[in-house]
């Protein structure tokens, strides 16, 4: 029996392939790095690009990431060249196209490449990846979101009633800032009461144009105040953006702020920025201050980052062997936490109008720039469910 137990013991401690009648197993293969298309026509065609994402600001550099990514099918390394774009199926956009080749390729293969729409990436069929993409949700286009908040401004001209972001400097309130969706929602505003309201797409150029105003309240001293002389932003860096133009008469601070009733002997400076960003530092300067001396006063802006309140993530019908489908969405967060102005960057087609109405009835706790709201534009992934 001892003889037994031991040469039972010898045979489990032995390698697998040291077993009569056993194959030794493959070697396990490393994970692929990225996935392979199926489709022959993925990034081959206009009608079916590599949806890269990034919008013209960002989109050069991730589709430069995307293509450095590839390898040929025996991890040759690729070279690439730009060409012309081509129009999109609808009309509305442009597909990048690039000349791509590697060591035995007879001849440069021609891909297709979107930076205003966002996918799940996938290598096209006949190549591999060297490393992974590594690009996730794209950031907010930065045009598409000028056109958003216009459009949500003109859509809540009937009753701006949302305060300015206020400025304190040394304790006390020392200004106020009007981001640009305050001051086209305050412009169209006072366009509808003057009988004459702005319509979308024909909005002025002076306040179509992405701006923002900080108005410095002056300086109370014993026996008078003192006017601002000078209004600038300062970066974390140092850099400093002196205002584009600082305005002091009554008639120009209602063309810049409509409606607003700043005490007189305030100045207004006209910034070409969307509006107050954290980690700026609001500096404004009395020439003649209450001392008899030039004197500074500074703020530096704080922030908070919106915070989701109510999700609901849409479903599919039951049975849909789509489950774990996603659409990318870039939305308006506005000041008071709806998300508005949906439109939606990529994912199934027949899912985009479904990922756009659930987001209606998202709520948020809207970001903030010294405890006032803003309207501010996101980028986000809704994923499908199943179906109760």
């Amino acid at each position: 029996m001892l003889s037994f137990l031991t040469l039972a013991a010898g045979l489990l401690l032995q390698p697998a392939a040291a077993v009569a009648g056993q194959a030794t197993p493959p070697p396990s293969q490393p994970a692929p790095l990225c996935a392979v298309a199926v489709e022959a026509d993925y990034a081959r065609t206009p009608e079916n690009p590599a949806r890269v994402g990034g919008s013209p600001l960002y989109g050069a550099a991730r589709q430069r990431r995307y293509l450095e990514s590839l390898r040929g099918p025996q991890g040759q390394p690729v070279t690439f060249k730009r060409l012309p774009g081509v129009d999109s199926p609808d009309g509305e956009t442009i597909i990048d196209r690039y000349d791509v080749t590697y060591e035995g390729l007879e001849k440069a293969e021609t891909l297709f490449l979107d930076w205003y729409h966002y996918t799940d990436l996938r290598a096209p069929r006949g190549f591999v990846c060297g490393q992974a993409f590594n690009l996730g949700l794209p950031p907010p286009d930065p045009f598409m979101a000028a056109d958003q908040l216009q459009r949500l401004a003109l859509a809540d001209a009937a009753a701006p009633d949302f305060a300015p972001t206020p400025i304190e400097l040394g304790g006390g309130a020392a200004g106020v800032a009007f981001d640009h969706y305050r001051l086209v929602a305050r412009a169209a505003h006072a366009a509808r009461q003057a009988g004459a309201p702005f319509v979308a797409g024909e909005v002025p150029e002076a306040v179509s144009r992405p701006h923002s105003v900080i108005v410095a309240f002056p300086r109370a001293c014993e026996g008078g105040a003192r006017t601002a002389g000078a209004i600038v932003l300062e970066d974390p860096r140092g850099r400093q953006m002196p205002a584009e133009s600082l305005h002091t008469r009554a008639e120009e601070i209602a063309r810049l702020v409509p409606g607003l009733q700043a005490p007189t002997g305030s100045v207004v400076g006209l910034f070409q920025l969307d509006g107050p960003r954290a980690g700026l530092t609001v500096k404004v300067t009395y020439p003649d201050a209450c001392s008899g001396t030039t004197e500074e006063r500074s703020l530096e802006l704080t922030s908070s980052g919106a915070k989701l309140l109510e999700s609901p993530m849409p479903t599919r019908p039951a049975g849909d062997a789509g489950i774990g489908a996603w659409v990318a969405v870039q939305a308006i967060v506005d000041h008071t936490g709806r998300f508005r102005e949906a439109t939606a960057l990529g994912g199934p087609p027949e899912l985009a109008q479904a990922a756009v109405e659930v987001l209606a009835r998202w709520r948020a706790e809207p970001p903030r720039v010294n405890g006032a709201p803003l309207a501010s534009p996101v980028v986000l992934r809704l994923t499908f469910e199943r179906a109760p």
